[in-house]
């Protein structure tokens, strides 16, 4: 099974949303695996059209004074997946791997699955870090997402994405997913696919445009 995941960051009101979902959903093949990660206050529409959803983020409390937190145990029943560690996230909060382990722990305690992402200059001592705890975790889908690739319209290349995605799953265990995230498009998105240790894609700006999303699916 292939993940297709997308990260719509801070973008879109209910009404743009709306829109993208009404557009969007007729193009989905059946039986599509799509996780959509819409801003926090846009998850209820998403579950209006019975796709599985994503938060941003999540608190490393469980909970307590943390104005402008949302805890684990506030998104049970809200999503399935939680992206963390995402390198937006980390640069604006500034989250170490210990905090990272931590929404992690507090993710899975909901029955929550966590996506960890992670990048490659920091990719064996973070796994180090993190394993640890994380590897009897049941379920974990792990986000490899080069810095370099993030919003640069410069995506990796994809056999070098497999060879990263086969180091992982021999970091952490041979049945973690792991998916790549970094300027995907419609037409760079097949020669990923194709790699035999890559199991999906993380999405973002590609996303924002329902249409081109479809074409992922192949349509």
């Amino acid at each position: 099974m292939k993940y297709f995941i997308a990260n719509f960051k801070q973008n879109f009101d209910s009404e743009q949303f709306q829109s993208w979902l009404h557009t969007f959903h007729p193009q989905l093949p059946p039986e599509t695996p799509v996780i959509l990660a819409p801003p926090l206050p846009l998850l209820p529409l998403g579950s209006d059209f019975s796709f599985k959803l994503a938060a941003q983020s999540v608190s490393t409390h469980q909970d307590g004074a943390n104005t402008g937190q949302v805890g684990a145990h506030q998104l049970k029943g809200l999503v399935d997946y939680c992206i963390i560690g995402h390198s937006e996230v980390r640069k604006e909060l500034g989250l170490t791997d210990q905090q990272i382990t931590a929404q992690a722990k507090l993710l899975r305690n909901e029955g929550i699955v966590p996506i960890v992402c992670l990048d490659t200059p920091y990719l064996e001592s973070q796994i180090t870090s993190l394993k640890r705890e994380l590897l009897d975790l049941p379920e974990l889908i792990i986000a490899y997402e080069p810095l370099a690739a993030i919003g640069s319209g410069r995506p990796d290349t994809a056999a070098h994405a497999n060879e990263i995605a086969f180091k992982i799953k021999h970091l952490t265990r041979l049945t973690t997913p792991v998916i790549y995230g970094g300027s995907t498009t419609p037409d760079n998105a097949p020669d990923f696919l194709k790699q035999e240790y890559l199991d999906g894609l993380l999405v973002g700006k590609s996303c924002l445009n329902p249409l081109d999303f479809s074409l992922y699916f192949g349509k």
